[in-house]
């Protein structure tokens, strides 16, 4: 019996030390690699940020990053090799576009025909407007 008459549990001892050298082996081995490590957390970040850019191809309401359909997978780890090959992040957005069309990006690029696009609303909004304000103007003599 140990102090006020609590008895111990053999090796309690034993295996908070195995526990502690697991602990610091395991230290040891992240310090050791954190090198390494710290290449490969470049590579991932670059890649979810590339990732995030670009439409799932098969889901199209979500990004590359937040898929999980197989095929967003796949595409994942193509980027990651893509950068891992000494790709730029435009290069890599390049690939992407040629191999599945510019609706793959999230932001597509400024061009005539994209801006067309994106001033068709507002054109449409102003005419509607003065239609309207012809039409009112008319009928309130």
């Amino acid at each position: 019996m140990g102090r006020l008459g609590v008895r111990r549990r053999r090796g309690a001892g034993w295996t908070r030390t195995a526990a502690t050298v697991c602990v610091g082996l395991a230290a040891a081995s992240f310090a050791a690699g954190s090198g390494a490590a710290a290449a490969v957390d470049a590579v991932e970040l670059r890649a979810l940020a590339v990732a995030e850019d670009l439409h799932c191809v098969v889901c199209r309401n979500q990004s590359l990053a937040e898929s999980n359909s197989e095929l967003a997978a796949d595409l994942r780890r193509k980027i990651r090799d893509l950068i891992a090959q000494g790709m730029s992040d435009e290069q890599v957005v390049g690939f992407m576009v040629a191999r599945y069309g510019e609706s793959v990006r999230y932001r597509p690029a400024s061009r005539l025909d994209t801006l067309l696009l994106w001033l068709a609303p507002f054109v449409l909004m102003l005419l509607s407007v003065g239609f309207l304000y012809r039409y009112f103007r008319e009928i309130d003599p």
